[in-house]
């Protein structure tokens, strides 16, 4: 028969696993207050109380960890109106969408490349505005029951905003988080040490599933001089390059010749010079050269931030850890939280879990500087006999 003590203790026991884990809580994507996107890439919230010009605005977005919002698609738009819009007609919201003074054509925040969605209440070309000569910006508001558009209005007018943040995510191990929020950069190589040609690369980034390194404005200039190559005075490949086909310089991921660019002096010759190249230039910044493709030398890589997963199953003890892998082979790293049928968050983990490991292509190993890192198998000769 159980003691008296015994049995305080089973009550003891009893109470605080049905108070703490019944209760603990699966960190959630964004934080209180935040709405999840439908893509599941980002958290947006509006700011209703404290109006600002959409300058200010967007400096209360960064000064968050954000910016103003980027409407992409047709789910995303009808998201924000759903959720923020369409209840009140009274309130417009600055986005971040705008027409600079002497600026070519409307465009996201820092970004030069054109829409590929638009939600216009009156298109640019018809709107009174078309002849403005300053800075434009664009509100979001509700017009009619179940409405609501873009409309163009002067800069320095005093709106409720809504701002936008990434959902909060681990980039790969040594990768760092782009200004861009979407996306992850690392460096490889320098003198000496891990120097490619251009093709080979382009190649080794496509391993990690991303590419050579993009930079569309000065947002992500001024981020790789500050913080990825500011202590790295040579060149490295970049994902510009002059095409054989059109005889024109354009990003991997596109055919449009770019409308920002960052050349040196004397820059491009693209005669037989034919890939890009970063590199710091002392007093002016990070700026663009020209190469025979065919050089060594170190290059930026950029990818997606891995994949938020969420799985459903049964833990054995509580505060489990465990390591499983999402359908596309990413290790993760799963936390359990208490003795039931849940939903556990799992996190990347970007490190290899022992050398020569296998997982589902990749091959855990190290570089010269003996850091280890995932290599897809089929490019593991080629990165290797090129390095």
């Amino acid at each position: 028969m159980a003691t008296l003590e015994q049995c305080c203790l089973l009550i003891f026991w009893t109470i605080f696993f049905t108070i703490f884990f019944t209760k603990a809580q699966i960190p959630l994507p964004c934080d209180r207050g935040w709405l999840k996107t439908p893509s599941g890439a980002h958290c947006v919230k509006a700011f209703y109380q404290k109006k600002k010009v959409w300058h200010d605005a967007r400096r209360a977005c960064k000064n968050i960890g954000a910016d103003l919002l980027t409407i992409r698609d047709k789910d995303m738009s009808n998201f924000i109106k759903e959720y923020f819009v369409y209840h009140d007609k009274r309130i417009e919201f600055w986005i971040g969408l705008r027409k600079l003074r002497g600026g070519n054509g409307w465009h996201w925040l820092d970004e030069d490349r054109p829409l590929t969605y638009t939600d216009w209440y009156v298109k640019p070309e018809k709107s009174v505005w078309r002849n403005y000569k300053n800075d434009l910006c664009v509100f979001l508001k509700k017009f009619r029951q179940v409405r609501a558009a873009w409309f163009i209005w002067i800069c320095p007018t005093k709106f409720s905003y809504i701002c936008q943040k990434p959902i909060a995510s681990i980039c790969f191990n040594e990768w760092e988080k782009s200004p861009r929020f979407d996306s992850c950069v690392k460096v490889y190589g320098g003198p000496k040490n891990w120097e490619v040609n251009w093709t080979i690369a382009k190649l080794a980034c496509q391993a990690f599933n991303g590419a050579l390194v993009t930079i569309r404005g000065d947002t992500m200039s001024n981020f790789l001089r500050d913080r990825i190559i500011a202590k790295k005075n040579f060149p490295m490949w970049i994902g510009l390059h002059k095409s054989t086909a059109t005889d024109r310089w354009h990003w991997l991921d596109e055919d449009a010749t770019p409308t920002y660019t960052k050349w040196s002096d004397g820059y491009p010759d693209g005669k037989t010079k034919r890939c890009a190249a970063i590199k710091k230039i002392d007093g002016r910044g990070a700026l663009w050269l020209t190469f025979n493709c065919s050089l060594r030398m170190g290059f930026i890589c950029e990818t997606a931030p891995p994949p938020h997963c969420t799985y459903k199953g049964r833990s054995y003890r509580e505060n489990t850890q465990m390591t499983i892998s999402d359908k596309c082979g990413n290790p993760h790293i799963c936390f359990y939280t208490y003795w039931r049928p849940v939903l556990y968050q799992c996190r990347w983990d970007g490190k290899c879990f022992e050398l020569n490991y296998k997982r589902d292509g990749y091959t855990c190993r190290k570089d010269k500087d003996g850091r280890a890192n995932w290599i897809l198998d089929k490019l593991f000769k080629l990165w290797y006999d090129s390095a």
